[in-house]
């Protein structure tokens, strides 16, 4: 059975939680899901980065040209590479399901780009925003969240 994970901007940080030096909050089998999904020996197991997660990444958490660079070639050059990390452009669709996906108008716009992302690959969301959470408990787009 194959396993497809759309993973957002703070879980994927807290995979690399040494990197940006923050707390590991990542719950033992995300993290395991995570690493299966970069190891090459497991075929069923793929990570779906909508491209937005980048973008927030270099916005909010990369503070010096030195840092930005090390992230490039230590991990986005990593992910890029990976046959089953798919880094996700936003495409004509998710810009259609980003009024279904947030009907009542609460989630940021990164949030819903990465929301939707899970809801057009019918797949698990990996995040801990509250926000989303509660979205998909309202709405149920997508079968199951992890963190």
């Amino acid at each position: 059975m194959n396993r497809i994970f759309v993973i957002d901007t703070v879980a994927l940080i807290n995979y690399y939680n040494i990197f940006f030096h923050e707390k590991d909050m990542l719950s033992p089998n995300v993290r395991n899901a995570i690493s299966k999904c970069l190891d090459r020996s497991y075929d069923y197991f793929k990570l779906i980065i909508p491209s937005v997660v980048f973008v927030e990444i270099y916005k909010n958490f990369l503070r010096s040209e030195e840092m930005a660079r090390k992230f490039y070639y230590e991990i986005f050059i990593q992910l890029k590479e990976c046959e089953d990390v798919e880094i996700k452009p936003i495409e004509q669709e998710i810009v259609s399901l980003l009024l279904d996906v947030d009907s009542e108008r609460t989630l940021e716009l990164h949030d819903k780009i990465i929301y939707a992302s899970a809801v057009q690959m019918e797949c698990t969301l990996i995040t801990n925003d509250p926000k989303i959470i509660k979205a998909n408990k309202r709405d149920k787009f997508i079968p199951e969240i992890l963190f």
